[in-house]
């Protein structure tokens, strides 16, 4: 671990070689089989780079886990709030489409009687 943050090209490619499938695994659970590829390689670039702020090597395992799991769920987040909103549009349009301007002025004046 200290020879891969002071740079060690070997000791960085063993580091990442050794949690990349555990993190891997993780991320797949989260996000799905689709974009598990993407993020864990995202990971693994966020752990490249943060190395060095790492100031407990024996806090590297969760340390790694916790930059994986920011990653995985904000690319869920980002999924669900597509599905929230398409699905949403969806209810929206199917709403206007049942709604016949004459039946909507018609309530406007049924309302306005009251």
């Amino acid at each position: 671990m200290l020879r891969a943050q002071v740079g060690d090209r070997q000791a960085i490619e063993a580091l990442l070689r050794s949690v990349q499938p555990m993190l891997a695994r993780y991320v797949r659970a989260v996000v799905g089989a689709a974009d598990a590829e993407d993020v864990t390689q995202d990971v693994m670039v966020l752990i490249y780079r943060k190395l060095w702020t790492l100031t407990a090597p024996d806090l590297f395992r969760p340390w790694a886990y916790r930059i994986a799991s920011r990653a995985a769920f904000a690319t869920s987040n980002r999924g669900a709030a597509g599905r929230i909103t398409s699905a949403m549009t969806r209810h929206s349009m199917t709403c206007r489409l049942r709604t016949s301007p004459s039946r909507s002025t018609s309530r406007k004046s049924a309302v306005t009687r009251t």
